[in-house]
């Protein structure tokens, strides 16, 4: 009989003012490093869980982790370095598997990298772009395409335009949509005629998160949410979309584009509204298929395969009569967790 256990199990380290968090500490785990100022592990738990969801949608026996360095910006580089060696046993004998983020500086987090036995084809270029990033962007592609019924005369909105974002606006576009809107932390920009993409990419690589300024009239970054759109793509962090902005949205369709952007009250509230929320477990699984994939595939094989089996999921779960997809989801990769775990993690991957 499967049950549900506590909560994540965290190890703090030794060397640094630092922690990870596994779902299932016996089994290999993969994740995120983050590092700021403060960082909770409450937060990382909810991320981890995700990744816990996604491979088990997947089938792949494996947990999700996510880990947190707190440091001044003045201490990081020492910080990262600290926390590298210590975790570097685990990385080496493949018990624990770490992506830095963006505030890791790879030079420090190399050691890491090296000893991580995924395929590197993750980290390659493709088409400009880090391979995984661009798994990401086909792979949110893919779901939103399948739940809208294609994206040929759809409008959408990027909430949360990142590294990843260059490739979605171009597969947004290449299948005949129109971005009206996109979002950095400095703020939100609207187009009627939509924008370009070029220019987008243009901006990001100019400007990275300045780039709102030199696209039109910035406004508050959340009032992205209320810009008209029938597909919103939403994961600039942890739980930006809650039930206060849901109210604005007037998307039918929203994607995730990272862990957890909803929290359980935004989904209840879209779904009464009529609109369709993926589970974010599902639309950013696109970079699993690159971590373990066969050495003899190419990029494109790889892609392939993704869009396919991502496609797939996203009609299955939206099939389901029963359940809204995000549950429907869950309730899938809870049947395959069971299969080989004893004990479910407490709780879904939902933001606070």
């Amino acid at each position: 009989m499967v049950c549900h256990a506590g909560p994540v199990k965290t190890q703090k380290l030794t060397s640094v003012d630092a922690f990870v968090v596994r779902d299932f500490p016996d089994a290999p785990s993969v994740g995120v490093v983050r590092a700021a100022n403060k960082i909770l592990p409450a937060g990382a738990g909810e991320m981890a869980r995700s990744m816990t969801y996604r491979f088990a949608l997947l089938g792949m026996e494996r947990g999700g982790a996510s880990a947190g360095i707190n440091a001044p910006a003045d201490d990081r580089l020492q910080a990262v370095a600290a926390f590298a060696e210590e975790v570097l046993p685990e990385i080496a004998d493949g018990s624990l598997m770490l992506d830095p983020s963006g505030a890791v500086d790879p030079a420090a987090f190399s050691a890491v990298t090296d000893a991580d036995r995924r395929n590197p084809i993750a980290r390659e270029t493709v088409n400009h772009a880090v391979f995984a990033d661009r798994l990401l962007a086909l792979g949110a592609l893919t779901a939103a395409s399948r739940a809208a019924g294609g994206l040929e005369d759809k409008t959408t909105v990027i909430e949360g335009f990142d590294r990843h974002s260059p490739t979605l606006a171009a597969g947004i576009a290449g299948n005949g949509g129109r971005i009206t809107g996109v979002s950095t932390p400095k703020g939100a920009v609207t187009s009627t005629d939509g924008f370009l993409p070029a220019d987008l990419n243009q901006a990001w690589t100019d400007h990275g998160p300045d780039m709102v300024e030199h696209l039109g009239d910035v406004q508050p970054a959340n009032r992205i949410f209320g810009t008209p759109g029938d597909v919103l793509f939403v994961g600039s962090k942890m739980g930006v979309l809650n039930h206060k902005g849901a109210e604005f949205v007037s998307a039918k369709v929203v994607v995730p584009t990272s862990e957890v952007p909803y929290t359980t009250k935004a989904v209840l509230a879209l779904e009464r509204a009529g609109t369709t929320v993926l589970p974010d477990f599902l639309t950013t699984a696109g970079p699993t298929f690159a971590d373990w994939a066969d050495p003899a595939l190419t990029t494109a094989e790889i892609e392939e395969t993704m869009m396919g089996r991502l496609g797939e999921l996203t009609e299955t779960v939206l099939q389901d009569p029963a359940d809204m997809p995000v549950i429907a989801a869950a309730k899938a990769a809870e049947a395959f967790m069971g299969t080989w775990q004893e004990n479910l993690p407490f709780g879904r991957p939902f933001a606070p």
